[in-house]
């Protein structure tokens, strides 16, 4: 049995077929997405999924969801795409819950001039801050060190 015969028939052992998704059954990341590692390197699930299936995946490109469930690994609901792509597709299918908001969580309301983009390491992605709440949490601080 070749390597790629082996890396299919151990992906194969973490999936539980159903008639529409093809759900992973090891283990997962904080996002929900299935996760594995081979020879010490982790991969996600369903990235793997479209490399084992589909092939080579191009560079900078994410692989999405057609079923918008993070646990399917079924290559027939995975394509590249994107980051802009997966943030359109997104919206389409109304999934995009954070950008609908009109109000940080201390009440502030969302304006051109309240609103501070930060990029999120953890995410890859730039994200709505409230600047009067940032502005106040760097005063605390301020205060803190300097007390």
């Amino acid at each position: 049995m070749n390597i790629i015969e082996e890396l299919k028939n151990r992906f194969n052992k973490n999936i539980k077929k159903t008639k529409t998704c093809w759900v992973w059954l090891g283990s997962t990341d904080t996002y929900g997405y299935g996760r594995i590692t081979i020879n010490y390197v982790v991969f996600k699930a369903h990235r793997l999924s479209y490399m084992i299936f589909k092939g080579i995946i191009k560079p900078n490109y994410l692989i999405c969801h057609t079923c918008d469930n993070p646990l399917c690994v079924n290559p027939d609901h995975l394509f590249e795409g994107t980051p802009k792509q997966n943030t359109l597709d997104c919206i389409k299918k109304h999934r995009n819950h954070n950008q609908s908001k009109t109000k940080c969580k201390n009440n502030h309301k969302y304006m051109k001039e309240t609103i501070y983009w930060q990029f999120n390491k953890k995410t890859n992605k730039k994200c709505r801050v409230c600047l009067i709440c940032k502005r106040i949490r760097e005063k605390i601080n301020y205060h803190k060190h300097h007390a």
